[in-house]
């Protein structure tokens, strides 16, 4: 990770990206993986709010790691266990966890570390099973190829050269965006984002 994780009150968290992979790996208490799994979330905000894309990005890691690591110690316990005992994890969080632990160790490599890393929420989804639908309807293309230029332009990259551009270009970026931005927007509406 960046220095910048040491500005952080509290971290506690190693800087180095592989370090952190190790110490999860090697978690044997489920209220280790959670107190990783909150620290990472809370370095995530600081660089999103820091627009750090490379610092966000390490922090999305180390938080799905340390999810998946926490579903993989909450199924070594007998169901009787799951149920009696105080995880200091909620419902929520617990089935999160179980669902990104019950992904193929490939699969989820491959998607914590692609750029961006998949979002947790994602991974969960992959865990639960397939969702019905059909993959060639035009909203999952849109949503497919809206992910791949997420990934091929990340906003912090773009950022370096909107701050290069004079007032008339911003201007004209603006007006070139701003049937996208009404566009997703409707969409979020009919979600109910």
């Amino acid at each position: 990770m960046s220095t910048a994780v040491s500005r952080i009150p509290d971290t506690k968290l190693p800087l180095n990206y592989e370090a952190a992979r190790a110490a999860l790996t090697a978690c044997v208490l489920v209220d280790e993986c959670k107190e990783w799994k909150d620290r990472a979330a809370a370095i995530a905000s600081y660089a999103a709010q820091k627009r750090d894309r490379t610092l966000l990005d390490k922090a999305t890691r180390i938080r799905a790691r340390a999810t998946r690591r926490l579903g993989e110690l909450i199924e070594l316990q007998s169901p009787d266990q799951r149920r009696l005992s105080d995880l200091g994890v909620n419902h929520a969080e617990r089935s999160q966890a179980r669902a990104v632990a019950s992904i193929p160790e490939g699969t989820f490599e491959e998607h914590v570390e692609r750029n961006p890393p998949t979002p947790i929420s994602r991974l969960a989804q992959m865990g639960r099973g397939p969702i019905d639908f059909d993959a060639s309807a035009k909203i999952w293309v849109a949503a497919e190829r809206l992910r791949k230029n997420m990934r091929e332009f990340p906003a912090a990259l773009l950022a370096q050269d909107i701050a290069n551009c004079t007032s008339e270009q911003k201007a004209a970026l603006k007006k070139a965006f701003l049937p996208v931005h009404e566009w997703l927007d409707e969409i979020a509406a009919l979600l109910k984002i």
